[in-house]
C-alpha cells in the first residue's frame, strides 16, 4: 500500500459500508415478508335533505325503492322457492303461488315494488 488508505480508516470505512448494507437487506426483508394493507378512503355518508317549496311544503323527499322480479320459467323447484319467499316478501304462499302461476306465460313478473 501506499499510505493512501489508512488501515483504522480503511476498517471503519468498510464495516459502515456493510452495517448499511446489512440494515437495508434487514429493512427490505421485512418489507417484503408483512402483508399488503388495503388502503381505503373513508367516504362521508351524505343525506340529502328535502326539496321544499318557499313555504316549506317538501317537493321531493329522499326514499328507498326496491322491486324484487323473477323469471317463472327460470324457478326449478316451485314449492321450496314459494316457501322460503312468501315471508320475507309479507305474501302468504297462497298468495305469492297465484301470482308466479299467473304469469308463466311472461318472461318477467314483478312480485313485489316499492
Amino acid at each position: 500500500m501506499n499510505n493512501f488508505f489508512k488501515k483504522p480508516a480503511l476498517i471503519v470505512l468498510c464495516s459502515a459500508i456493510t452495517v448499511s448494507f446489512l440494515y437495508v437487506f434487514i429493512r427490505f426483508a421485512i418489507l417484503s415478508f408483512t402483508p399488503i394493507a388495503k388502503i381505503q378512503g373513508s367516504v362521508p355518508s351524505v343525506e340529502r335533505g328535502s326539496i321544499v317549496d318557499r313555504n316549506g311544503k317538501p317537493l321531493a323527499v329522499q326514499t328507498n325503492f326496491y322491486h324484487v322480479g323473477v323469471t317463472p320459467r327460470s324457478i326449478k323447484n316451485k314449492e321450496q322457492f314459494i316457501k322460503d319467499m312468501a315471508s320475507p316478501l309479507g305474501f302468504s304462499q297462497e298468495q305469492l303461488k297465484s301470482i308466479i302461476d299467473q304469469g308463466e306465460n311472461y318472461s318477467f313478473i314483478y312480485l313485489k315494488k316499492r
